[in-house]
């Protein structure tokens, strides 16, 4: 394996899933804020319906963060996930953040979510970025077989979390305060 290249995903073949950015179909930013509402609003501190609609309008861009990868079955959206700047306030040098990992129940456990979760770790490593950040209250498993790796447990929006970290290239520079605030600068010649 190159050295900035992401292992692949076992996937389940039968389903033809494609993925895109949420920039692509900005008008199911309604429907995506309201899985995020569903699955995460009885968090504490958890952001209002609109709130959640108003942070997704940022994420309709391309190559650049915030942004938002929507999975397509059958011109349906069935599951998205998220490469945001930072999503655990008391990390804020932790930087950038899978966030809103979510497939439809009844598409689960058929590769789709890692699918999501590969995508964003590969726009992350395409910006520069060394290392990607989450945060979970009970998915550690899933991450783990992806390569991520227990960074620490932490009390957080009301529940016990576990952060996690995936090394997007070999050898990555320390997790050291604002040493991974920006991405990596190519040597120059």
């Amino acid at each position: 394996m190159a050295e900035n290249q992401l292992p692949e995903t076992k996937l389940d073949t039968q389903l033809d899933i494609r993925l895109d950015y949420l920039a692509a179909t900005p008008k199911i930013i309604p429907l995506l804020a309201t899985w995020h509402h569903q699955q995460w609003g009885h968090l504490a501190n958890a952001s209002t319906l609109a709130q959640r609609k108003a942070r997704l309008k940022h994420h309709l861009q391309r190559g650049a963060i915030p942004t938002t990868f929507v999975a397509w079955h059958h011109e349906q959206p069935i599951g998205s996930a998220s490469l945001v700047a930072n999503d655990m306030a008391t990390l804020p040098e932790w930087i950038p953040w899978l966030a809103n990992v979510y497939v439809l129940p009844e598409y689960r456990r058929q590769g789709i979510g890692a699918r999501l979760v590969q995508r964003v770790a590969a726009e992350a490593l395409d910006l520069g970025y060394p290392r990607i950040y989450l945060y979970t209250p009970d998915q550690m498993h899933f991450y783990e077989t992806m390569g991520w790796q227990t960074s620490h447990l932490r009390h957080y929006r009301g529940a016990d979390m576990t952060v996690m970290t995936r090394d997007l290239i070999v050898n990555p520079p320390p997790t050291v305060k604002g040493s991974l605030a920006t991405p990596t600068q190519p040597a120059s010649a």
